[in-house]
């Protein structure tokens, strides 16, 4: 920590699945990666869209102890007034109750959230993942809750999330290939050739494929892996047919994401299959990145992992 000595700016993001901060260090004219953590709190898991997408208490409570973690690590690391952003996605986008939840993470995290729109979301992504991989042309981002399809001057967002899409049909592939295609049928794209992806499914698809170890990862150890539709499949068909507890065991997969991660990468599929792409790269610098080359400053900003 010590060795960083320009002026640094973090990140919080409450996300359907995950509570992720990033931390970043501006000098000579780039974002510099400092500090970042995960961690998996569900947020959105067992809400009742017949009670108007009630979040459930627990999951608050789980979410917020998290937001109080991060807020650690950013104090930590100086980062404090203007510098610090806190925002949320898709989880409070939909939640019946989401100004009474936006209270309990504020408190949490000593300060603002906002609640990103889901255009919002999807202009960050593509502008962090611009930031590394400046020549790509689309961007997706997958969370737990929504989609986001991106390309220069124009996103959409899909409710097509990793845990949505669990939750709603387990890994029927039929069913879940059936109600993607539909949910995808009227998008329209230009050529998102390269295409680029970012999220917590295609992190974890590139840690399994590279045989990164959970507790090795770096982000620069999976940025920029490119990974083929066929090798996504492959991989896809070889987590069903396992346990979980088998899938916990694969290299690179961190157990709470044993469960969400082939509906995951089935979504990611069919959008490949729909944008015939047959390959994509894989990003560390997604939405928080975005949000922080925004908060920096004017100006296109480079970003080093």
């Amino acid at each position: 920590m010590d060795e960083l000595s320009g002026e640094r700016f973090g990140a919080l993001d409450v996300g359907s699945n995950s509570v992720r901060t990033l931390v970043v260090e501006r000098r000579d004219g780039v974002l510099r990666y400092a500090a970042s953590s995960s961690e998996i709190t569900r947020l959105t898991q067992g809400w009742d869209a017949k009670r108007g997408r009630a979040l459930l208490p627990e999951a608050v409570e789980r979410t917020a102890s998290e937001v109080r973690e991060a807020r650690r690590l950013l104090d930590r690391w100086g980062v404090s007034g203007d510098r610090r952003v806190c925002f949320a996605t898709e989880s409070l986008r939909d939640a019946c109750h989401a100004s009474e939840v936006l209270k309990a993470l504020e408190a949490a995290a000593g300060g603002p959230f906002r609640i990103l729109s889901g255009s919002e979301e999807g202009h960050y992504a593509f502008l962090g993942a611009r930031m590394a991989l400046p020549e790509a042309r689309g961007v997706f981002d997958l969370g737990g809750g929504s989609l986001e399809v991106c390309s220069e001057g124009k996103g959409e967002s899909f409710p097509l999330g990793a845990v949505r899409m669990t939750g709603q049909f387990a890994e029927d592939e039929g069913l879940l290939r059936s109600h993607v295609g539909a949910v995808l049928e009227g998008a329209l794209w230009n050529d998102l050739s390269p295409l680029v992806g970012v999220g917590g499914t295609s992190s974890t698809v590139a840690m399994i494929l590279g045989e990164v170890a959970v507790g090795s990862y770096r982000p620069a150890a999976i940025h920029g892996r490119i990974i083929s539709l066929e090798e996504l499949r492959s991989l896809r068909r070889r987590l069903t047919g396992l346990s979980l507890e088998g899938r916990r065991r694969v290299r690179g997969m961190p157990e709470a994401r044993a469960d969400i991660l082939p509906s995951g990468m089935m979504v990611i599929e069919l959008l490949m299959e729909k944008t015939a792409c047959p390959w994509y790269v894989h990003s560390e610098c997604d939405l928080l990145w975005g949000v922080l080359g925004e908060r920096a400053g004017k100006g296109r900003w480079k970003a080093v992992l």
